[in-house]
């Protein structure tokens, strides 16, 4: 009986040794791991948390390299806005301008001295677009917001840096359907629906099953150690690039979205899709209501698509064949015509980078770190000349 306690004894204390080993092994592995990848620079951040008024939001302070698609550090305000600090307060003989936006308008893919938003403050300042009054642009994009977030953002957060002009930068590419809670994939964020004439916020994402369990402790603590653990990041990029590869078909193109990134060539070929131009263009209307309310000026401006602008015309024509779409420039006739109607101020960027990609053979979408040159977001040459674009519109008084 005695040698049998011995036995087990020892069997414990062997397990609980060998557990001992492999903890220690493990944690040693990933002290080395985690020393390693900082001195070779690896990063791979996210610089978004969960917010309960826009589903989502930038976090105040976080920093780090982002190159996923072109490479620049980034550095997030104190008020939780990819760009320089500002004071709430705006100082006398200022003029600010307050930049709507999503991915294109966050712009983590380039240094922050070369977006668009900070060549157009720069060039407003050199021509005195406001005469003595110096100019203040004021970035409020978020990557993966829709019009209905960027109305959220306009009542909860701009206002309190009291803005002269509101800029909305609309990218036709993904705004339309990010607006519809039919059409846009990803739930967890606030919709505004139709209710008879009106629109109607819809927040019930915040009581979605998977929205409490990605904010609760657990979600919580992961994405602490993700945000200061290059291992644990290391593992998330591989999961991202394994889920890439299963999204992707054998010749490596990507299928998801596909559809309904094509759709918004063609006039609304689904009562679905017309009333998600309908939910955008009121929401466009509520925004220019509420900005004149402050007294300040709204203007609109509609980005580029990709495709719009490559400068190949065979790629676009074959774009336009293989896809059985006659009009490339759909979304731009469409939002032209209402705008007209409803006598908002606009100024449309496709058609004028197209003519300058043809004139220059030139890039203005892609990185040589994405999936190939021509498609993707604006690279440098495409906020350079966005910039200077914008800011020709205030310094002349058009284009």
């Amino acid at each position: 009986m005695l040698s049998g306690k011995l036995a087990l004894k020892y069997s414990m204390r062997h397990w609980l040794i060998n557990i001992s080993l492999l903890i220690s092994a493990l944690f040693i592995a990933v002290v080395i791991a985690e020393v390693l990848l900082r001195i070779i620079g690896f990063s791979y951040h996210n610089f978004q948390e969960f917010n309960a008024i826009t589903g989502r939001k930038l976090i105040p302070n976080a920093e780090g390299w982002f190159r996923k698609e072109g490479s620049a550090y980034i550095k997030i305000n104190s008020d939780g806005w990819r760009d320089r600090e500002h004071s709430k307060v705006k100082p006398k003989n200022v003029v600010r301008i307050a930049i709507l936006g999503d991915s294109f308008t966050e712009a983590l893919h380039v240094a922050v001295e070369n977006t668009f938003w900070s060549i157009l403050q720069a060039k407003l300042n050199d021509c005195k677009a406001f005469g003595d009054k110096k100019v203040e642009v004021i970035n409020f994009g978020v990557g993966g917001f829709g019009t209905d977030q960027e109305l959220l953002t306009l009542r909860h957060w701009v206002w309190d840096y009291a803005p002269d002009i509101v800029l909305l930068a609309f990218y036709t590419g993904n705004d339309i359907r990010n607006n519809s809670k039919i059409l846009e994939p990803y739930k967890l964020k606030p919709f505004f629906v139709p209710q008879g004439e009106k629109l109607e916020l819809d927040n019930s994402f915040i009581n979605h099953p998977n929205y409490k369990w990605k904010t609760g402790l657990f979600w919580s603590g992961l994405r602490y150690l993700y945000r200061y653990s290059r291992t644990v990041q290391l593992v998330t990029k591989l999961w991202d690039l394994y889920v890439s590869f299963k999204l992707n078909d054998n010749n490596g193109n990507q299928l998801q979205f596909d559809y309904l990134y094509h759709t918004i060539f063609l006039p609304p070929i689904t009562p679905d899709w017309e009333q998600a131009w309908k939910i955008t263009e009121d929401l466009i209307v509520q925004m220019r209501k509420e900005v004149e309310g402050k007294n300040a000026r709204f203007i609109l401006v509609t980005l580029s698509n990709d495709i719009q602008v490559h400068p190949d015309a065979e790629v676009r024509r074959k774009f336009l064949e293989e896809l059985d779409i006659l009009d490339l420039y759909y979304p731009e006739r469409r939002i032209k015509k209402f705008a007209e109607k409803e006598d908002i101020e606009l100024l449309l960027l496709a058609p004028v980078f197209q003519k300058y990609t043809e004139k220059n053979n030139t890039y203005l979408h892609g990185f040589t770190n994405s999936v190939s040159q021509g498609f993707g977001h604006w690279n440098i040459n495409g906020h350079r000349l966005a910039g200077e674009i914008i800011a020709k519109y205030f310094c002349h008084g058009g284009l």
